[in-house]
């Protein structure tokens, strides 16, 4: 099944299961009414004109119960109310892969380049960086939007007592992809066009095994993923990733940033440059 198939499908077994809780409860409030309107006092012998209009008033009340049902269902819970501001659903976006954010990333970049004046900080918790570092280094040298900008990167220390034996198969991290990566950075930190366009790069090794990782743009939009431990070994770009903007009144947003901005600025502090 493909991408989009899979999508529609989980979209529309989302719709058939809310309708489901929608038509039981229709169902049962229109059942109540129904009692409710023949249990009214009358004559034993009821007129046919009766019996027509009870008839006729079923469908009106089955539509007045999917409407109330539709009012019950749609209202926010009260962890979204005004008593509750900071405990809301701060996920704005679900990328599948480490691959399918980079557009999205690169329009952040670019539009936080125009709207905020001051250069642009893009802080990336990686892991061997096989896919981060040769975007970066095409876009770094050709996309002429991408300026006044500083990186620094984390990659992990495949030498590390800590790491070594938990990179390689049937993990997705590998000591040739971190050689690779750190060959991709020196490229591209010799680069004369970053100079011109006022990019700066920075790139240091750590050597305790990542729990998360992903990129935090300005302050302002964070990627988020985490990693797993399949037969010992490391996983994580294969994995889903998460976007969140920042929101001063979302306690569990504020936490994610700042969950991210400390343990990288620790890592940071205890790792080596490159």
């Amino acid at each position: 099944m493909s991408e989009s198939e899979m999508k529609g499908s989980n979209i529309f077994m989302a719709f058939i299961n809310r309708m489901d809780k929608r038509v039981t409860g229709v169902a049962f409030i229109a059942f109540i009414l129904l009692i409710l309107f023949k249990s009214q006092p009358g004559s034993s012998d009821q007129s046919f004109s009766d019996t027509y209009f009870l008839v006729s008033s079923i469908p009106f009340l089955f539509l007045a119960g999917f409407i109330a049902v539709l009012i019950i269902t749609d209202r926010p819970t009260s962890d979204t109310t005004k008593d509750n501001p900071g405990i809301i659903q701060p996920i704005e976006k679900t990328f599948r892969t480490v691959e399918d954010i980079y557009n999205h990333l690169l329009g952040v970049i670019e539009k936080v380049s125009e709207d905020s004046p001051g250069s642009i900080e893009l802080l990336n918790y990686g892991l061997d960086l096989e896919t981060v570092m040769p975007k970066i280094r095409f876009q770094f040298t050709t996309n002429k939007k991408i300026s006044n900008l500083k990186y620094r990167g984390l990659i992990i220390n495949p030498d590390s007592d800590r790491i070594k034996p938990m990179i390689g198969k049937p993990g997705s991290i590998t000591k040739d992809n971190v050689i690779r990566s750190i060959a991709s950075y020196v490229e591209l930190k010799n680069n004369d066009n970053l100079k011109k366009k006022d990019l700066s790069l920075q790139l240091k090794q750590y050597d305790l095994p990542p729990i998360f990782h992903g990129f935090l743009v300005n302050q302002t939009h964070l990627y988020l993923g985490f990693t797993e431990i399949v037969d010992n070994k490391i996983s994580g770009g294969e994995f889903p990733y998460r976007l969140y903007t920042y929101k001063n009144d979302c306690d569990l947003t504020k936490h994610y940033f700042k969950l991210f901005q400390t343990w990288f600025e620790h890592t940071w502090e205890n790792s080596s440059e490159l």
